[in-house]
């Protein structure tokens, strides 16, 4: 979901890769996200990458990796115990809701 909202505020544009956009750039920015570190950076800055689980692409890449950084950072996300998965908290509904506008279930 997360992705998708990224994609539909133009956040991030394209299919086959994506593009950090100057909108998106000031979002990561407002999360506290250095994008100039990430692109200096060697990894990919954006890129889609299947979820098995889900069977849809979710944002790989060094903002995937910095946006997950700064949820799990303000416990708006927590680890599942032996797994590589995560658990989207209350306090992760609120933020993601006051920042993209997104409802996440219950």
């Amino acid at each position: 979901m997360l992705t998708d909202r990224l994609l539909e505020r133009r956040f991030i544009v394209g299919r086959d890769s994506y593009v950090v956009t100057t909108a998106g750039a000031d979002w990561l920015g407002s999360l506290g996200v250095d994008i100039d570190g990430l692109r200096r950076a060697r990894r990919v800055v954006a890129r889609p990458c299947l979820d098995w689980t889900e069977r849809r692409d979710h944002l790989a890449g060094g903002a995937g990796a910095a946006i997950a950084s700064v949820m799990l950072e303000r416990s708006w996300i927590t680890r599942v115990d032996g797994s590589r998965a995560v658990r989207l908290t209350l306090t992760g509904r609120e933020g993601l809701f006051r920042t993209l506008g997104l409802e996440c279930g219950k």
